[in-house]
């Protein structure tokens, strides 16, 4: 997975709507091509859905995970879902997160291949609100580009081709394409029901992954020859302290870990592979290294294991912004800025409020003052919402970094999180 926070605000370039034949688009042949050869890949998304009519949604996006090794093997797992579902060569295995129990289901009989059955892939992708790619074109009546936008991921801006297709009962739907892998990195579903938002914030493609990750059985269970048994969580961790500098900021999203469970069932070597910042890493890790596990098992025997684990953070806050990444670059021997105030513009509410899930991701330099200062947006799009999030930063005051006990000038990297309701509160909650 990449570092950081979903980001998925742009700058615009323009680019004249051209129309292609029913069923037929040149750039998402290109997708059903891409998700039809990929031999790997790992994404976390947001998916937010809003119904016609309806108030605007007072509860955060649901963040969903896929994990799928070509040809049959794909994991699912969404916060919102107490389950995570695990397809394998020639079994469903299925572990309830709440009650921390396993169960498996035997693969259709007269179907190997379960998951790369079209219909019971889409089947199973819907069930965590998202969808199958390589039958983009399936129904499709029309399509045409609209412009090119750039998507920044891991504060990287990302070439995309923004088709938006046309689908019976009166569907749209408008995808941003990655220019050069052809993955969809957002898409907008609208209808006569509402409006369906997936923005993929971490993606790994084309890039190995471990078994391990489709692996869903209880150490209880007697395993034949060698097959690695997974750990499981015995004493889970208990909720991470919300540093006060985190909660000033409404910083909130998750923290992934990388560790090694060792034979006895400790977790050990916990090192932060994907940050949010303010002191939120540190209290993941510090959390982490009380869970106890039952260890995982060769040949009947404990063995060592490394894994990855994130861990959650969210609050309640009556704003439309909040804080989805902060990153200070420091030098050798400089110490970090500290956030003293901070303050948001209150929430949006009733229909004509600004409803939109978008991030604007800042570049500026922490002063010797302690003001920030030179902030510039990575990627414009929305000048409306891109001067809102600079005139947010620019409010802000820290302690000044320091080197020697003096004050010098820091470069940071903030990425503020704009979408409709509030955050509500789920501090600590595991995601593994």
């Amino acid at each position: 997975m990449g570092r950081g926070a979903l980001i998925f605000l742009a700058c615009a370039g323009a680019a004249g709507a051209q129309n292609s034949p029913r069923g037929h688009n040149a750039i998402l042949d290109k997708v059903v091509r891409a998700y039809t050869e990929v031999q790997s890949y790992q994404v976390e998304a947001l998916v937010t859905n809003q119904r016609r009519g309806a108030p605007a949604a007072k509860t955060p996006p649901e963040i969903v995970s896929i994990a799928y090794i070509a040809p049959n093997r794909l994991r699912l797992e969404s916060n919102n879902q107490p389950e995570v579902t695990v397809f394998h060569d020639q079994e469903i295995s299925i572990y309830s997160k709440d009650m921390s129990v396993y169960r498996t289901a035997p693969a259709a009989a007269n179907r190997r291949d379960t998951i790369n059955d079209s219909p019971h892939r889409r089947d199973a992708l819907e069930k965590i609100g998202l969808a199958d790619y390589s039958s983009i074109e399936n129904g499709m009546q029309a399509a045409r580009l609209l412009l090119q936008e750039s998507l920044v991921v891991d504060v990287e801006p990302v070439s995309c081709s923004v088709v938006e297709a046309d689908y019976p009962g009166g569907v749209k739907r408008t995808f941003w394409v990655d220019s050069q892998r052809s993955v969809v990195l957002r898409e907008v579903e609208s209808g006569p029901q509402g409006e369906r938002t997936i923005a993929v914030r971490k993606l790994s493609w084309n890039v190995p992954l471990p078994d391990t990750l489709f692996e869903l059985k209880p150490p209880s269970v007697a395993m034949r020859g060698d097959r690695l048994v997974q750990p499981v969580p015995l004493m889970r961790c208990r909720q991470p302290e919300y540093t006060g500098e985190a909660r000033l900021a409404h910083l909130a999203g998750s923290v992934t870990m990388s560790l090694t469970i060792d034979d006895d069932g400790m977790p050990n070597d916990i090192h932060v592979v994907s940050p949010l910042g303010l002191g939120l890493d540190e209290s993941a890790a510090a959390c982490m290294s009380q869970s106890r596990y039952s260890p995982a098992q060769k040949g009947g025997k404990p063995v060592p294991m490394k894994t990855t684990v994130s861990l959650g953070f969210q609050e309640h806050w009556d704003s439309d912004w909040y804080l989805g990444a902060a990153a200070f670059h420091t030098p050798d021997g400089v110490a970090r800025p500290i956030l003293v105030k901070a303050k948001y513009p209150g929430s949006s509410s009733g229909s004509s409020g600004d409803k939109r899930s978008l991030v604007v991701c800042l570049h500026l330099t922490i002063g010797k003052d302690g003001a920030p200062r030179d902030i510039q947006v990575a990627a414009p799009k929305d000048p409306k919402l891109d001067k809102e999030a600079v005139t947010i930063a620019g409010g802000w005051r820290f302690q000044p970094g320091t080197k020697n006990r003096q004050p010098v000038d820091v470069p940071a990297t903030f990425t503020l999180v704009h979408g409709a309701g509030t955050r509500v509160a789920s501090n600590g909650r595991e995601l593994e």
